[in-house]
């Protein structure tokens, strides 16, 4: 074989070598046998002999497509984007759909009918009876079989009634004291039976202290006990006064056996002051707690 055949042979081999690399890159590029079989094998059309010349048909269209991939590529990539926050969103609102549905009450209606002492109340059983969040609900005719005829059921200010109605209820150290007397209060205070009472009056024997209540309150409630400072031996008694008047006069009270006395609806006739004496030994102590005046 001559030299210059064998050039010719040697230039061929380079031609098809680069032709083979050019698609290797557009596989690369572009994805694969889908490149390499239907468009480059359609775009190599022959390696002429002498001339050494390779002809690549349609590279304007090579590079068309290229530019074309690349903005399709980009497209979608925007898209994923935009896909990728409408997903975010969509998961927040159900996020926020699950949220409002764990705060939704869990309500179960059921029909109940009362029977008291074996006797049949003619009520409307009919959803008289419901459970909200685990706790239990009764119908107001359901309410009002429970309570005696001679008992009323009154709802004002937020709060139900069952008998006489308490208005402008208020706490008794809440209002001015005008004579204090060897009286105290006392926020945090223990009885003779280690029961803790927060904010009570300790008086001393032989002291008062007097409120000032305006004409405001016709009636007092009130709990007494003894300080557990108290001596054993000790004993007094105390007297509530409204204007002057005796209300009410404890029996004789001591650190022994005094557990806790309560009065409930003592008259004190829309009084101007309200005094309460302790009278005794020395060395005794009574607790006034949990009073408060009403109408």
């Amino acid at each position: 074989m001559s030299e210059n055949s064998t050039n010719k042979t040697k230039s061929k081999k380079l031609i098809i070598d680069i032709v083979k690399i050019i698609a290797s890159l557009l596989v690369g590029i572009f994805g694969g046998s889908l490149i390499q079989n239907a468009y480059v094998q359609s775009q190599v059309a022959n390696v002429n002999g002498d001339g050494n010349t390779i002809n690549i048909n349609s590279v304007d269209d090579l590079v068309k497509n290229y530019n074309k991939i690349s903005e399709e590529n980009e497209t979608l990539k925007d898209q994923n984007k935009e896909y990728f926050e409408n997903n975010k969103e969509s998961k927040e609102t159900i996020e926020n759909l699950q949220k409002q549905l764990g705060d939704t009450p869990s309500i179960e209606l059921n029909d109940l009918g009362l029977c008291i002492e074996g006797e049949d109340k003619n009520i409307n059983k009919s959803n008289s009876y419901a459970i909200i969040n685990g706790a239990d609900y009764y119908s107001e005719e359901f309410l009002n079989s429970l309570v005696p005829d001679s008992t009323s059921i009154t709802i004002k200010d937020d709060t139900m009634f069952l008998g006489k109605v308490v208005a402008d209820k208020s706490s008794l150290f809440s209002q001015r004291i005008v004579d204090e007397g060897g009286a105290s209060v006392s926020e945090n205070t223990t009885d003779a039976y280690g029961n803790t009472h927060v904010n009570a009056i300790k008086i001393g024997c032989n002291n008062n202290i007097v409120f000032s209540l305006d004409e405001k309150y016709s009636l007092l409630k009130l709990k007494i006990a003894i300080d557990e400072s108290s001596s054993n031996d000790k004993q007094c008694t105390i007297t509530i006064f409204a204007d002057g008047k005796e209300v009410k006069t404890t029996p004789q009270l001591n650190k022994i056996s005094t557990k806790e006395i309560e009065y409930k609806d003592l008259q004190i006739n829309n009084c101007t002051r309200l005094e309460i004496k302790c009278n005794g030994d020395w060395s005794i102590n009574p607790l006034i707690y949990d009073a408060e005046v009403y109408n």
